[in-house]
């Protein structure tokens, strides 16, 4: 089932695998209500939409567009994931320390990483274990030891993003590529996000044992990597690989890497991508102060659920004078701005 196919006609080729798979149980949940399946087993007939919060958690990390059908998902599984019914959501949830209603930064910043940690340091089967657990004891354990997990992993990436940095911050080279034999299988996909972030650059790290490279790749914004993976293993450069327009994995024979690596600067360079080093900021609209009030954040939250493909709206209020701020907690700033009439 691949909504890719080239005869498929479904048009959701948007879908990461956890949507393809909730498909598929709706389409085979409708096939076998239809054949009076349930009745004739004597099995109560699965509420298929009670799963839609671990949809939803899927949809949001894999960072997949949040339109069309993702939208509906991210949407409605929200609401599901905050009626609390998977007790290791909820417990993950309350270790987190999270005081309002779950929104998609919550499940992609904070739930989500904790999740996949452990697959991260070689213990996958701990955040499966936690999403399919009823036994509250259990649960507890698993959510403590993910969370140490995930506390290792960034005590990892921070080693291996700076170890990269080194090699990578005098590059001239439009597209990142770095090889290692003693890089974290589990960190690079998240180091490379990191490195593609703060270059504006596309990143690939490999990292290699033995014979055989296994390799992350993050893009930029029209440079489509999932399908320039796929071009590559057509041509025999990559063992395999896939992916989407913003990321992807393959494995790679080592005499293949410097290959690869032309493969990409040649793809790259003839899409004509600009790339100045700066950062662009896109902006909706320009706002008066006296807009920011709670109706203009209710109107805004109609547009959401927000994330890749439907960005929050950012805003613009010019001529603004800074009165005070504050540093709380090293990571948030408290400010406060007088306008040209002087309110604050």
């Amino acid at each position: 089932v691949n909504p890719n196919l080239i005869d498929d006609k479904s048009n959701l080729v948007y879908l990461c695998a956890a949507g393809v798979c909730f498909m598929f149980l709706v389409a085979l949940n409708s096939k076998l209500r239809n054949k009076n399946w349930f009745k004739l087993n004597n099995i109560i007939e699965p509420d298929i939409l009670n799963f839609l919060d671990l949809v939803c958690l899927g949809t949001i990390c894999d960072v997949v567009p949040v339109i069309g059908l993702n939208r509906a998902i991210v949407k409605q599984g929200l609401k599901v994931f905050g009626k609390r019914k998977n007790i290791g959501l909820k417990t993950l949830y309350d270790n987190s320390k999270i005081k309002n209603q779950p929104n998609t930064y919550h499940l992609g910043y904070l739930i989500g990483p904790k999740i996949n940690a452990g697959g991260r340091v070689g213990k996958s089967s701990f955040g499966a274990e936690l999403l399919i657990s009823d036994n509250q004891e259990k649960v507890d354990y698993l959510a403590k030891e993910l969370n140490n997990f995930n506390e290792q992993r960034k005590k990892i990436e921070f080693e291996l993003i700076q170890k990269i940095e080194n090699e990578t911050k005098y590059s001239k080279d439009p597209i990142l590529l770095i090889q290692g034999k003693d890089f974290h299988e589990g960190i690079i996909g998240i180091a490379a996000s990191r490195i593609k972030d703060k270059y504006k650059k596309p990143c690939i790290i490999i990292s290699v044992n033995g014979k055989i490279g296994k390799g992350s790749a993050r893009s930029v914004f029209g440079f489509d990597i999932g399908s320039i993976i796929i071009s590559a293993v057509q041509n025999r450069i990559l063992i395999k690989g896939g992916g989407h327009k913003m990321a992807g994995g393959f494995s790679i024979n080592i005499n293949n890497i410097e290959t690869f690596k032309e493969f990409l600067i040649k793809k790259y360079n003839n899409l004509g991508i600009k790339n100045d080093n700066l950062k662009n900021l896109y902006l909706d609209s320009l706002i008066l102060p006296t807009a920011l009030n709670v109706e203009f954040y209710k109107n805004i939250e109609i547009l959401s659920p927000f994330g890749a493909g439907n960005p929050e709206p950012k805003f613009i209020i010019e001529d603004l004078k800074l009165a005070n701020s504050n540093i709380i907690a090293n990571k948030h700033i408290k400010a406060i701005f007088y306008s040209k009439s002087n309110e604050v």
